[in-house]
């Protein structure tokens, strides 16, 4: 018994952004739409020779307070559908900016926003649904699954306890990692244990 953790082997894109937009009914106007705030602010910046940094100083001055590095993965992640509290955010961004377009059409952002992240939790409930059902080789640890007419694989690791917490190097926290890193992984917290 135990929980499964499955990581997917393949990195050629979001599994659950392919989905969610087979989920909305015009996907592509949809994601036009929610991305004007970021438009707004990378415009905003190129047209005042602006850094991330004097951004991030004007977001702080108007109540929005973030890493640089946040506002960064804002700028420049095209995973980023918002902003946390995005509802409050990005009013502020349209008035910062003075984005016409941005202010204009913000009901049709904001809603397009909900969309998106509707359309990401229902294909994400159908995507675990499919990791439920799906045929696990126990010998290899992996499960292939048909997703769209594409087969999309996942390594699995069942857990089988969990442990009194660790000290962990610093470097391995909160970052992304390879799949095939893991083992490194797996024995560099195991080197740490108190």
């Amino acid at each position: 018994s135990g929980d499964l953790l499955g990581f997917p082997e393949d990195e050629s894109g979001d599994l659950l952004d392919t989905l969610a937009d087979k989920i909305l009914k015009d996907s592509k106007k949809c994601r036009e739409l929610s991305v004007l705030w970021k438009r707004a602010l990378l415009e905003y910046m190129e047209s005042k020779n602006l850094e991330i940094s004097d951004i991030k100083r004007k977001l702080d001055g108007a109540g929005v307070e973030r890493s640089y590095l946040t506002v960064r993965h804002w700028l420049y992640s095209e995973g980023t559908i918002a902003p946390r509290n995005w509802k409050f955010v990005i009013p502020l961004i349209a008035k910062i900016t003075g984005d016409i377009n941005l202010t204009d059409n913000y009901k049709d952002v904001a809603h397009s926003i909900e969309l998106i992240y509707d359309a990401r939790r229902t294909a994400a409930e159908r995507l675990v649904e499919q990791l439920r059902f799906g045929d696990l080789d126990a010998e290899s640890n992996s499960l292939t699954i048909l997703i769209e007419n594409k087969e999309v694989s996942y390594k699995v690791l069942r857990v089988r306890s969990i442990e009194p917490s660790i000290k962990a190097q610093k470097e391995l926290v909160g970052g992304l990692q390879q799949l095939s890193q893991l083992d490194r992984i797996l024995e560099a917290l195991a080197g740490t244990k108190a």
